[in-house]
């Protein structure tokens, strides 16, 4: 009897929901764009030497441009044991920009990554503190830049 009970209660729900299910409208094209540039891949993470912080490049669209939105590339860094996230920018930090692949130095006290914020199409190379700022730029690059890697003592960085 209890079981009979259970399915009838099951088929009471069933009935009461299913006209609200059959009105709901399909979601828009702009619902699904919405939603799909809503949604952020996380690449290019670097863990400090002493595993005290992290940092990472995050790729998105605007949301609020749609398909007019360029894919941005942006890094953080944030403390292990807490705190905020920071965002490392070589621009305004109002804006977005092409940063990317993040490297702790091997002290952990800085970190280099690309940026074509002060170049526009062109990405140069940039060390900031690992809390955050300032930043600065390192030398004047032309070409594709990409893989950057410290040297053991810290000195040198190289690039492909």
């Amino acid at each position: 009897m209890p079981r009979l009970l259970f399915i009838g209660l099951i088929l009471a729900i069933a009935a009461i929901a299913a006209p609200a299910i059959a009105s709901a409208a399909p979601p828009s094209m702009e619902d699904v764009l919405r939603a799909t540039y809503a949604v952020r891949d996380l690449t290019g993470v670097a863990l400090a030497p002493d595993g005290t912080s992290v940092a990472w490049q995050e790729r998105f669209h605007d949301p609020q441009q749609l398909l007019h939105s360029p894919r941005y590339d942006a890094v953080y860094v944030k403390r292990v044991d807490g705190g905020k996230i920071v965002r490392l920018t070589a621009g305004m930090t109002a804006a977005y920009y092409d940063e990317e692949d993040p490297e702790f130095a091997p002290d952990g006290k800085s970190i280099a990554f690309l940026s074509d914020a002060r170049s526009n199409g062109q990405q140069q190379l940039f060390v900031a503190p690992a809390s955050g700022s300032p930043v600065r730029r390192i030398g004047r690059l032309d070409g594709n830049v990409q893989d950057l890697s410290w040297s053991p003592d810290g000195r040198t960085i190289a690039l492909l």
